[in-house]
């Protein structure tokens, strides 16, 4: 498991699929919608602290086809991962299942954001 990891609060309604992952006093500067299912929330500084997944059971079957869609209603703790490099946020989700010893990744599709070149920004 990475070192940069932030717990989350989550949310799972199973009569809307939606899964709600949200930053305990976090607050969003920036609202991006990268999909028609995912919504990221970014506080000032480009952090992530709101992360919305429509249709999660059809998401997480996509990209990880082995895993038993019941544990969206089995999650005991949810923790985020991210970097970014060159303006292109990589985000994993670590997910604790109940009665399951270890946290899960599962990477999401980077989110692009607009490239500032640092020699550009400071002309």
């Amino acid at each position: 498991m990475g070192n940069n990891l932030i717990k989350f609060n989550f949310d799972y309604s199973r009569e809307d699929d939606v899964l709600i992952l949200s930053r305990p006093k976090g607050k969003s500067k920036e609202i991006i919608e990268s999909s028609d299912f995912i919504i990221y929330g970014l506080d000032r500084k480009g952090g992530l602290n709101h992360l919305e997944i429509s249709g999660a059971k059809d998401f997480f079957k996509t990209i990880a086809p082995k895993l038993n869609l019941d544990f969206l209603e089995n999650l005991e703790s949810v923790k985020l991962e991210q970097k970014v490099f060159r303006g292109v946020n990589f985000i994993v989700i670590w997910i604790k299942l109940k009665n399951f010893p270890n946290f899960v990744p599962q990477q999401l599709p980077p989110l692009y954001r607009r490239y500032e070149s640092p020699l550009l920004t400071n002309c």
